[in-house]
């Protein structure tokens, strides 16, 4: 049997926490942080996180202030995000933090899997 992919999933609502849990505690090891200092902390504690993702949205920082911090501490791919697309934001996401995907709320869980597994891919992680 082969190891899991543990993957880091940051958001301020609970709720979304819960769900991303739920949805993909099947495929690999979920760890939740509702803030980026908390992800930033669980990046420092938790070398083989090898996916990250991350609401764009969030009080204190923001997802694009969190990836260009995680470039500095961890090689993971890096999804983002958010039901509130600011084309802005986004592209200064992709330009400045490395994302390797956008995932826009509400959810779907066919391209959310696909996403995850060709970043699983990307990084060598074994499923």
């Amino acid at each position: 049997m082969s190891k899991k992919p543990t993957i880091l999933v940051v958001d301020d609502e609970p709720q979304i926490l819960r769900a991303m849990q739920d949805l993909l505690e099947d495929d690999c090891v979920v760890l939740t942080a509702s803030s980026g200092m908390e992800g930033l902390q669980l990046i420092d504690q938790r070398p083989e996180i090898c996916v990250i993702l991350s609401d764009q949205r969030m009080p204190k920082m923001d997802g694009s202030e969190f990836f260009l911090r995680v470039q500095e501490k961890s090689t993971a791919a890096r999804i983002m995000f958010s039901g509130f697309t600011d084309f802005g934001s986004l592209v200064r996401a992709i330009n400045d933090g490395h994302i390797y995907a956008f995932v826009s709320k509400p959810f779907n869980l066919e391209e959310l899997h696909r996403i995850l597994h060709s970043a699983f891919e990307l990084i060598g992680a074994k499923e």
